[in-house]
């Protein structure tokens, strides 16, 4: 893989491994990829990553949203979420775009929010 010799901040990437717990409000630009264990809130602009080993319970506000392991809570996205094969995600979505992978699994109500319009 070729890595790019610069990027934008919004394309900065971070990461929290299996070690790490967060219990509260989570908000920050970019991507976010969690390995570990998040308790509270999720508000983000940018990229939330869920991945394999990670439990999240939390109500989720962000750009896009791809869980590979477990999010318990509401999720609010715009433009898209996916759930990948192997993982769960329990609650409410909104968001114009919603992926269910085979072998992944959705418990709850999804409400395809409004496409934004030209200008808006």
């Amino acid at each position: 893989m070729k890595l790019r010799q610069k990027f934008s901040r919004r394309e900065a990437c971070s990461f929290l491994d299996e070690s790490v717990v967060i219990q509260g409000e989570l908000r920050f630009e970019g991507t976010l990829r969690v390995g570990g264990t998040l308790f509270g809130s999720v508000m983000t602009p940018g990229c939330l990553i869920v991945l394999p080993e990670a439990r999240i319970e939390a109500t989720v506000q962000a750009g896009d949203v791809t869980v590979y392991g477990s999010l318990i809570g509401d999720v609010a996205c715009d433009p898209r979420v996916e759930i990948c094969d192997g993982a769960v995600l329990s609650g409410n979505v909104r968001s114009p775009q919603l992926a269910i992978e085979e072998g992944g699994r959705f418990d709850g109500t999804s409400l395809r929010s409004a496409e934004p319009q030209d200008g808006q």
